[in-house]
């Protein structure tokens, strides 16, 4: 019998991308697909194992050059997203920093967030534009109203747990990093940016030094004017947590939490604070006031899209006027201003109605899959056996291979079958799809995904 075709799909930051990769895996898994998915290290890691694919990648910068070529020699197909194409500093600063043709050149497809997304990026891959199809993002298909259920369980714990909440979402992972500062640098010196506009990283990381120190001066008095409710500050998930923990042990009623997707926890909240985050998107989708603090205002480094979705306080009387407003449930945007923004996120965002951004994407994939065989011939099949029997031995009699970098395990916990199984079936059961899945563990943390 001929296999049904395989796609393999990666997750770098589990409490960003998990529900939305695992909303897609069950989409593809509706239109005939098999799927793997996983943690991104151990998932390429697993590549050489696995049937020829199609994997799905983050991003089509230059740091993804040497994987493609690696992953094409496995015999696998690449298609590919951009997890940072939606919100940017400029349309130039943007192609500098995420495009590389030569990357685009490997895939056969990436997926852009919208109209504005394919605009910025076309005219830096020449040719290669035709490769871009506008299908959203299926984050963003959990915002719809028809898929929020998912979270309802959720939110309803938060509610029980911890009361009325204003949600602090901090985005310093470069000032305030959870890796060490000769691995950024390292990560920093690949990007052509770098050799462009010499110490562009550099004024990056100074402007969330100074925007990350008004955050933590402003906090104590959020504090004492908003006794009653919980303070949650959710770090972005490339920072380190250590600091935030050592402000919020001084202060009531103040919890460090980045646990889960933030779908619930905006839901669940009065009110959002934030700085350059795709957080005050979401929750000018979901109905919240979203609060940009700038009281620094480094322009060069400040992104205009979560900005224009939001309300501006400039100082810490205008930002405690509008968390008192926001609270009492007055602080909302003119009939104007609502019409404004709605045409900015149809610029910048597909499928906010209509067909899923998952379907969308499901349906080019299934047209590649059509391109090339699943199945590898005998020999390659013997080898690919022995490699993984090797690897079974290796990792039971080595304990060192079962130790994970503390930064990458931090973006992508431990995570077990049960817990995927448990939220494949939320996600299916909105979905409506009734065909029994099957989860098996491939490798840590890596899964298939299967009809029974």
């Amino acid at each position: 019998m001929k296999k049904k075709p395989l796609l393999i799909i990666p997750i770098e930051t589990k409490v960003r991308e998990f529900d939305a990769k695992l909303l897609l895996a069950i989409v593809a898994l509706q239109r005939g697909f098999d799927v793997v998915l996983g943690a991104l290290w151990e998932l390429k890691f697993l590549t050489e194992l696995l049937d020829r694919g199609i994997f799905l990648d983050k991003s089509i910068a230059k740091t993804k050059e040497k994987w493609f070529s690696r992953c094409q020699q496995q015999g696998h197909r690449i298609a590919a997203l951009d997890e940072e194409g939606l919100v940017y500093f400029d349309a130039e600063t943007y192609r500098q920093l995420r495009i590389y043709p030569p990357s685009l050149e490997s895939a056969d497809v990436f997926f852009a967030w919208g109209k504005d997304q394919a605009e910025v990026t076309s005219p830096a891959v020449g040719t290669l534009a035709k490769r871009i199809k506008l299908v959203g993002n299926p984050r963003f298909d959990l915002l719809r109203p028809e898929l929020r259920k998912v979270y309802d369980r959720d939110v309803a714990a938060l509610y029980k747990e911890y009361g009325r909440i204003i949600l602090i979402n901090t985005s310093f992972s470069f000032a305030n990093s959870a890796n060490d500062a000769n691995a950024l640098l390292k990560t920093f010196a690949q990007y052509p940016i770098e050799e462009q506009r010499p110490g562009f990283f550099a004024g990056w990381t100074e402007a969330q030094h100074k925007v990350l120190r008004s955050f933590q001066e402003i906090l104590p008095q959020v504090r004492e004017r908003f006794p009653e409710h919980t303070i949650i500050i959710r770090p972005h998930p490339s920072e380190g947590l250590q600091l935030w923990q050592e402000l919020a042990f001084s202060l009531h009623n103040t919890v460090v939490i980045r646990e889960g997707n933030v779908v619930p926890w905006l839901l669940a909240a009065d009110v959002l604070v934030h700085w350059n985050c795709t957080t005050a998107i979401e929750a000018l989708l979901l109905g919240k006031p979203a609060i940009a603090y700038r009281k620094e205002q480094p322009d060069l480094y400040e992104q205009p899209l979560p900005n224009a979705c939001s309300f501006h306080a400039t100082n810490p009387d205008e930002l405690l006027d509008m968390l008192d407003r926001a609270i009492q449930g007055n602080l909302t945007a003119s009939p104007e201003e609502l019409v404004r923004q709605q045409k900015i996120l149809e610029q910048h965002i597909a499928s906010l109605q209509g067909s899923l951004a998952s379907e969308k994407m499901v349906d080019e994939l299934l047209q590649l899959s059509q391109t090339f065989v699943r199945q590898r011939d005998i020999s390659q099949r013997t080898v690919q056996a022995m490699k993984r029997l090797w690897r079974s031995i290796l990792d039971r009699v080595d304990a060192s291979r079962q130790n994970r970098d503390q930064y990458i395990a931090g973006k992508f916990p431990d995570t077990t079958v049960a817990e995927v199984q448990k939220r494949t079936q939320i996600l299916a059961e909105c979905l409506g799809y009734t065909e029994k899945i099957m989860v098996r563990e491939e490798g840590q943390n890596c899964f298939s995904l299967s009809v029974v």
